[in-house]
């Protein structure tokens, strides 16, 4: 496990992420731009730190991280005493995860090839029939950072969402996004932007205790929902 100083940890990783072809880099859709891969390395220090305080991410914990894109939570973890498991549909992106974070062992990224034509993946594994390759109750902390943004139906959703339940142990942690209606409008037919009724959401998570949440106020395109939540039985 490497140890760098901020200065030196920020010029590394931006350096790192400069090399990125696919994935996003940046998590709130506010930058000027949003390209530019020292954004990389300071918004998951600010998501990581965010998320330290609703009491994920401790040590020796078991982390998932679906939906992991390029990789670039990793940066935090890279540092911490941690065990990271990220999985991605995209080939590209975990090819790219795999030699930026070729020298941390405790960081594991896998890819999941699912069937998603409308994101010109052309895996083997339909969407609304994804499975996690985890046994149950394996992880302390769940992410899920615009996944389900993603997913087009509420069954495919309801999939998803019951896989996240049966791989978190009890009282483990889950961070998760989502376009609801209201305020967006229902259904959203915009490939990229999947909207649920709040109500079917709350109903998805049943089991889950919300512990904080924010945005999802208005219709813009990056004002997504974001949950906070505990799994309680």
């Amino acid at each position: 496990m490497l140890k760098f100083k901020e200065k030196k940890a920020m010029d590394y990783w931006s350096e790192i992420f400069s090399k990125a072809t696919h994935g996003h880099t940046l998590w709130d859709g506010n930058a000027t731009n949003p390209h530019d891969p020292a954004l990389a390395y300071y918004t998951a220090h600010d998501f990581v730190s965010w998320a330290k305080n609703m009491n994920m991410f401790n040590k020796g914990n078991k982390i998932l991280d679906l939906g992991c894109g390029n990789g670039r939570l990793g940066i935090m973890f890279s540092e911490m005493p941690v065990q990271y498991e990220g999985i991605d549909p995209m080939k590209e992106c975990i090819d790219f995860c795999k030699w930026a974070f070729a020298n941390f062992n405790h960081l594991k990224f896998h890819h999941t090839p699912v069937h998603h034509p409308d994101y010109g993946l052309q895996g083997t594994i339909p969407k609304e029939k994804f499975t996690l390759n985890y046994s149950d109750d394996t992880f302390d902390d769940v992410i899920a950072f615009s996944v389900f943004t993603h997913l087009q139906t509420i069954e495919t959703a309801q999939n998803y969402i019951g896989e996240i339940k049966r791989v978190m142990k009890p009282g483990a942690k889950l961070f998760i996004t989502w376009y609801r209606s209201p305020p967006d409008p229902h259904p959203d037919n915009t490939v990229g932007r999947t909207v649920y009724k709040e109500s079917d959401i709350i109903n998805m998570m049943n089991g889950l205790q919300f512990n904080s949440t924010y945005g999802g106020h208005s219709s813009e395109f990056f004002d997504q929902w974001a949950i906070f939540a505990e799994l309680i039985s």
